[in-house]
C-alpha cells in the first residue's frame, strides 16, 4: 500500500471535504452568474420540499441582505432599449420590485446595486411594530408559480425601518433607480389617516415616492377607505401632511387599491384622484 499508516477514516473524510468543497464552489459560481437552470432545477425544488413559504421568504430576504445576488452573466446586462422616463425620472428599465418582498427595508442597498430592478419599493410599513396574522399565512401555488400571502401587515414599525432607509440612502448614488415606501395602518388604529400621516413624516424626506396602501383584506376596515367620501378625506390629509414638510424634493404619492373593485367604485376613485394634486 502507498500510504499504510493513514489514520482510520482519513480517505472518507478527505473525500467528503473535497466533494463538499466542490459542490459549494459550484453553487457559489452558479449563484453569482445567475444561472436560471441552477435555481429552477436545483435550488427551488429543495426549498419547496424542505422550507415552508414564510421561512423561505425570510431566507430570501436574508440572502439579499448579505449581497448574495448575481454579479455576473447575461442577466446583469442592461439594454439601452429599456431605458425610460417615469414621473420625470430617467430609469435604466421600467421593471420594479413591489412592496411585500423586503417589507422592513433589510436589503435595500444590495437590491439597488445588484438586483437589476429600475424601481425598488419596500413595505408595507406600519407606525407601530406589529406581528401580523398568526401562522401559517403564506401558501404556495406551485402549479401557478405563485403564492397567497395573508401576512396582515407584519412590520418592524416606522422607527426601525426609517433607520435602515436613511443608512441605505446615504450610501448609494445610482440615479437610475427609483425608491419607494409603501405605507400601511396598524390593525388597532381607529383613525387610519393618522397612521398614514406618521408614515409620510418618517419617509417622505428619503424616498422618490410613497404608496398609500388601502387594499389589504387582512386589516379590519381598511378597504372601507376606498369609498369616495372616506378616500377624499384621506388623500386630502396625506397631501396636507406632505405639504407641511416643505421638501425640496417632494415625493410623488400613489394609491394602492384592491383588484376586485367594481366599475363604479373605480370611477369614484379616479374622480377623487383627479382632484387630488399630490
Amino acid at each position: 500500500m502507498l500510504y499504510p499508516k493513514l489514520p482510520p477514516g482519513y480517505i472518507t473524510k478527505s473525500t467528503v471535504i473535497v466533494v463538499s468543497s466542490g459542490l459549494i464552489g459550484y453553487g457559489i459560481t452558479e449563484m453569482l452568474w445567475g444561472s436560471e437552470t441552477f435555481y429552477s432545477k436545483g435550488v427551488m425544488p429543495f426549498v419547496h420540499r424542505y422550507i415552508d413559504g414564510e421561512n423561505s421568504h425570510r431566507l430570501a430576504v436574508k440572502v439579499a441582505a448579505w449581497g448574495l445576488l448575481p454579479r455576473f452573466g447575461l442577466n446583469r446586462k442592461e439594454y439601452p432599449e429599456l431605458e425610460c422616463e417615469i414621473l420625470g425620472r430617467k430609469l435604466k428599465n421600467p421593471i420594479g420590485l413591489a412592496a411585500g418582498f423586503d417589507k422592513d427595508g433589510e436589503a435595500i442597498l444590495p437590491l439597488v446595486e445588484y438586483s437589476g430592478f429600475g424601481v425598488i419599493e419596500i413595505g408595507s410599513v406600519t407606525p407601530i411594530p406589529q406581528s401580523g396574522n398568526p401562522r401559517p399565512r403564506v401558501f404556495r401555488l406551485l402549479e401557478d408559480k405563485g403564492v397567497i400571502n395573508r401576512y396582515g401587515f407584519n412590520s418592524d414599525g416606522v422607527g426601525r425601518v426609517q433607520q435602515r432607509v436613511k443608512g441605505a440612502r446615504s450610501q448609494w448614488n445610482d440615479e437610475l433607480v427609483m425608491f419607494g415606501v409603501n405605507l400601511g395602518k396598524n390593525k388597532l388604529t381607529d383613525d387610519a389617516k393618522l397612521d398614514y400621516e406618521v408614515g409620510v413624516n418618517y419617509f417622505a424626506p428619503f424616498c422618490d415616492y410613497l404608496v398609500v396602501n388601502i387594499s389589504s383584506p387582512n386589516t379590519p376596515g381598511l378597504r372601507t377607505m376606498q369609498k369616495k367620501a372616506d378616500l377624499q378625506k384621506l388623500m386630502a390629509y396625506v397631501k396636507h401632511s406632505v405639504d407641511l414638510l416643505e421638501l425640496e424634493n417632494r415625493p410623488k404619492v400613489f394609491l394602492k387599491i384592491a383588484p376586485d373593485l367594481i366599475d363604479s367604485e373605480k370611477k369614484d376613485i379616479a374622480r377623487v384622484l383627479s382632484f387630488a394634486t399630490i
